[in-house]
């Protein structure tokens, strides 16, 4: 599995993670993937200006607590991961 390089940018952590826009599409509408948590928190994070918070903003903001949304956006990126390595194969 090849490495990728994340760096800190102007206070964004940026990655070039080589993901097309039909690789995105296809996890976003596949039901085996996602599920209603994953939806809402993503839709959080979307509606934030330019579609940027952090966990700990979003928690503020809807009276949560930040590790629920941290927590969700770590399972759906494992699962993102996952779905990758199947489609690169």
């Amino acid at each position: 599995m090849e490495i990728k390089k994340v760096i800190k940018q102007d206070g964004e952590y940026k990655c070039d993670i080589d993901v097309t826009v039909d690789e995105w599409k296809n996890i976003l509408q596949d039901k085996s993937i996602m599920n209603k948590n994953y939806v809402d928190v993503l839709l959080k994070f979307h509606s934030e200006p330019e579609h940027k918070s952090t966990c700990k903003e979003l928690g503020i903001k809807h009276n949560k607590s930040p590790q629920s949304f941290n927590g969700t956006i770590t399972n759906f990126a494992k699962a993102t991961q996952k779905s990758l390595i199947v489609l690169k194969l």
